[in-house]
């Protein structure tokens, strides 16, 4: 069985970027390993489309691409937790912009 999740386009950007701040919370807080981002929202199958359709703005974008990389920048880096800081601070500024009066509205079928 798979499930299919619907939002109008207005409100892609919000919901792309929740989960996006949600994988990250949980990779920082050692619930989800790092490279869960290579196999979720960092593959670009999942994030092809939206940079064609451009329905994400080029910000999110970069922080969903990064997602890919983040077992890696693990293995490489020092400062790893800072590095996660840095990618949920990104997203919230792009949440910050992002129109409140949105109904925020979603819905799921079952395909």
């Amino acid at each position: 069985m798979n499930i299919k999740f619907e939002t109008s386009e207005e409100n892609i950007e919000f919901y792309v970027a929740i989960m996006a701040l949600g994988l990250l919370q949980s990779i920082k807080n050692q619930t989800l390993s790092s490279d869960i981002g290579i196999w979720s929202l960092g593959r670009p199958r999942f994030w092809n489309t939206l940079e064609k359709e451009k329905l994400i703005s080029e910000e999110l974008l970069s922080i969903i691409q990064t997602l890919d990389e983040l077992s890696t920048i693990e293995e490489l880096s020092l400062n790893f937790d800072k590095e996660i800081d840095k990618l949920i601070d990104r997203i919230n500024l792009c949440l910050e912009k992002i129109n409140k009066k949105n109904s925020y509205i979603m819905d799921s079928k079952i395909i």
